[in-house]
């Protein structure tokens, strides 16, 4: 990124978020700017934005251009996350991806992306109320100053609102996401406590094999078959709140959409 890009990007953001008037009101900066009269621009202030954006705009490097995959996750999803992107990561280390490579990949891509796009739409749906501006919206719902705005200005000033069934989910997400966050977390929080519990029970059962491998009594077979059974009812109690953790409506959401994806790859 260039130092006028930076700039020019610094500059918009300074005008749409710490003026006196947008600072403290949660209105959008177009309407700060209307009480009282915005100064008009003058003619060589718009030709140095319009110049700025061209640069912006206008390709410095050359050669072929790259497609970037960015993916994103909350970090309360970090232990799981962080495997996750190790496996998908070895998949460009080593030879061609199968399509069954592929369908992980494209159902950890899309299933994420759906997230944001849920974020967006909860944004929205607080947005489309009369009282409730983008300062609001990055206050309780803890976004972006950008996207909050972007989101508040699609419901206040373009005719493409939300409506319809697009509607219904977003006041879902926005349930799920914001209104419930709390419960959303602990289920979350109760899923990685019991893989981590696993984790360990799993290291028991192995010392209790090994024991008992080194030198059968009937102490070391207790013990091997208490740690066994130990390691069944833990990786059963993980099942149960994984389950619970899917059944959460933006999981549930973002997971559909993934294993469509997922299952598109697997049809090639």
């Amino acid at each position: 990124m260039g130092n006028d890009e930076t700039k020019a990007r610094k500059d918009t953001r300074t005008t749409d978020t710490s003026s006196p008037s947008v600072a403290g009101t949660g209105k959008l900066p177009s309407e700060a700017r209307q009480t009282p009269p915005a100064r008009a621009a003058t003619d060589a202030e718009v030709a140095d934005f319009v110049r700025r954006v061209k640069e912006i705009s206008s390709p410095t490097v050359a050669g072929r251009g790259r497609l970037i995959f960015a993916m994103d996750a909350t970090m309360s999803r970090q232990p799981t996350w962080d495997m996750a992107l190790a496996l998908q990561a070895d998949m460009f280390k080593g030879p061609k991806p199968t399509n069954d490579e592929a369908a992980d990949l494209a159902q950890t891509a899309l299933h994420e992306t759906r997230h944001c796009e849920q974020y967006f739409l909860s944004a929205r749906d607080q947005g489309s109320e009369s009282d409730q501006f983008a300062a609001n919206v990055v206050v309780d719902q803890q976004i972006d100053g950008d996207a909050a705005i972007a989101a508040v200005q699609r419901e206040k000033l373009s005719k493409d609102t939300l409506k319809g069934a697009e509607q219904t989910r977003a006041k879902a997400m926005r349930k799920s996401l914001i209104t419930d966050r709390d419960a959303a977390k602990e289920t979350t929080d109760n899923v990685d406590r019991n893989l981590n519990a696993l984790k360990r029970q799993r290291q028991i059962a192995q010392e209790a094999l090994d024991a008992l491998t080194a030198s059968v009594t009937a102490e070391t077979l207790a013990d091997a078959t208490r740690a066994r059974d130990e390691l069944i009812a833990q990786r059963d109690t993980v099942e149960d709140v994984y389950k619970k953790y899917r059944a959460l409506p933006h999981e549930a959401d973002a997971a559909q959409v993934g294993d469509t994806a997922s299952e598109a790859f697997k049809a090639l």
